[in-house]
């Protein structure tokens, strides 16, 4: 809610429209940080971030109402100061695409709020159901799809209205997404859904290279500072894009392999040797540790399992984690045999690290975007000159 915001705040600072839209998505934003608190600390919905059952919860929810009502009763009462000023623009212009992307985002928020009540309703109804992740690959999956076509067209798209300049400025989004399927069909996959996020994310990256390409080109640096908020907003979208192919691939070449090793094996992982050392029985207080040893270049990982006799002789796994560019290797060790070997399950999930590295990307627009700007609107609040009338 908060992002469609963003997006749609710029349609009413550049064209006076989507004005009581706005307000209704500050209004939408507060209210989800309230139920989502109301959630958690009232234990309604079965989660592991749950709380413990308290008596706050009906509090919560009766502040939810009440803000509800409140918010509702001051956007009727101000709806006559919230019309829209501006002209109406044409659907394929820079409104539209705000517009568009606005819904596809309110989307995604039912998609997530249904899965999230959907327990809480059907047990009211008698019968409690709960969704897994398919449900939200599945419901949520072609709305961000759609929102990444529109990351890699709509910053194209002129205010107002657009003609033929926009459509020759798409070639190099669609050349880069085209290659990309290209290459992704030479190299052998097949799954639909990476077939269409990683084209459309590359497209999404293209876009905003070419925006930065522009400047550079004519050497307008001073295009970055002045123009902070735009270039700003490209990088948050370029970080985007990187959290957007680390989530895709770790999700889709994920890997998985239950290996058995002998002390001095290996394994190949990623063009590098995991080679199993040793195993080793280790006493520490309560419990006992099976700990393997595990090479891996100059790291050495530890994978163990953990034996509690006072407790009925339970075990606790402890994972063994290390992370490399390309991605993120977890050793979980599932025993030992008499022979003196091990059982391993190794899972990779590729381009993780891409995921935190989009992270710093997209807070380092968002600080670049705002880089002085309560300064600047200051300065031009004082400095502003008077506007003398002319009688002649």
């Amino acid at each position: 809610a908060t992002t469609a915001y963003l997006h749609s705040a710029q349609v009413q600072e550049r064209r006076g429209r989507l004005r009581a839209w706005n307000f209704g998505l500050v209004i939408l934003a507060f209210l989800l940080v309230v139920f989502g608190t109301f959630i958690v600390r009232s234990g309604v919905v079965p989660s592991v971030h749950t709380f413990a059952v308290s008596a706050i919860g009906p509090w919560f929810l009766g502040f939810l109402a009440a803000c509800l009502l409140f918010s509702g009763a001051l956007l009727a009462w101000r709806a006559g100061g919230l019309r829209s000023t501006g002209q109406p623009a044409a659907t394929v212009s820079r409104e539209g695409a705000f517009a568009l992307q606005n819904l596809l985002l309110i989307g995604v928020v039912a998609v997530v709020f249904w899965g999230t009540i959907l327990p809480l309703v059907s047990g009211m109804l008698g019968q409690e159901r709960v969704v897994d992740a398919n449900y939200y690959e599945r419901a949520a999956g072609p709305l961000l799809a759609a929102l990444l076509a529109l990351m890699a067209a709509g910053p194209l798209l002129p205010w107002r209205r657009a003609g033929a300049p926009w459509l020759r400025a798409l070639a190099w989004p669609a050349g880069a997404a085209v290659a990309t399927l290209r290459g992704l069909l030479v190299f052998g996959v097949r799954s639909i859904p990476a077939l269409l996020a990683l084209p459309l994310t590359v497209a999404a990256a293209v876009t905003c290279l070419v925006e930065y390409g522009r400047a550079i080109r004519k050497w307008r640096i001073s295009l970055f500072v002045k123009r902070r908020r735009r270039y700003g907003a490209y990088l948050a979208h370029i970080g985007l894009v990187v959290v957007a192919v680390g989530v895709a691939a770790s999700h889709f070449w994920q890997q998985e392999a239950d290996v058995t090793l002998q002390p001095g094996q290996q394994v190949s992982v990623f063009g590098s040797s995991l080679i199993y050392a040793d195993a080793e029985q280790r006493q520490l207080g309560d419990h006992s540790e099976l700990v393997a040893v595990i090479r891996f270049g100059d790291t050495t990982l530890e994978p163990s399992r953990a034996t509690y006799a006072g407790l009925g002789g339970q075990s606790l796994t402890h994972v063994a984690i290390t992370t490399t560019p390309l991605a993120d290797i977890y050793v979980i060790l599932v025993g030992s045999n008499p022979d003196g070997s091990a059982s391993f399950r190794i899972l990779i999930n590729p381009l993780v690290s891409w995921i935190w590295a989009g992270g710093g990307l997209l807070l380092l627009g968002v600080a670049f975007g705002n880089l002085g700007a309560r300064r600047a609107e200051t300065v031009t609040a004082v400095t502003r000159p008077a506007v003398v009338p002319s009688w002649r």
